[in-house]
């Protein structure tokens, strides 16, 4: 599944939930803004204590045990990823960003700015 169809779905739940924009009105838009980044956040950072458990587990870095704690927490870690994507697409929905074109925009950019660390 390419990421509009997949933006395409969110947007069909969120409406169906009552998560998403009803009018053209500037704050009804920032309150989205605004409950959609701190989501976000939150969910990155539920993933960053996740891996703070992996990192961290002693003060000498083990390498056996944060690989069986990796083990035991990627499907948490998959989790608040994908709950962050799901706010980065409703973000992009609420403003009216493709993603996908601004992506290729800034890969390219990427490309040409960083060709002299090619390896």
């Amino acid at each position: 599944m390419d990421l509009t169809k997949m933006i395409s779905i969110q947007n069909e739940f969120d409406k169906k939930h009552g998560w998403s924009l009803k009018s053209d009105e500037l704050s009804e838009l920032l309150n989205w803004l605004h409950k959609d980044l701190v989501g976000l956040l939150g969910e990155l950072g539920e993933f960053a204590n996740h891996l703070k458990k992996i990192t961290l587990v002693h003060e000498k870095p083990d390498i056996e045990k944060s690989a069986k704690l990796l083990e035991e927490l990627k499907e948490n870690l998959s989790e608040e990823l994908i709950d962050s994507l799901i706010y980065i697409m409703r973000i992009a929905s609420h403003l009216g960003v493709d993603i996908e074109s601004e992506y290729l925009k800034k890969l390219n950019f990427n490309k040409s700015k960083y060709k002299e660390y090619e390896l």
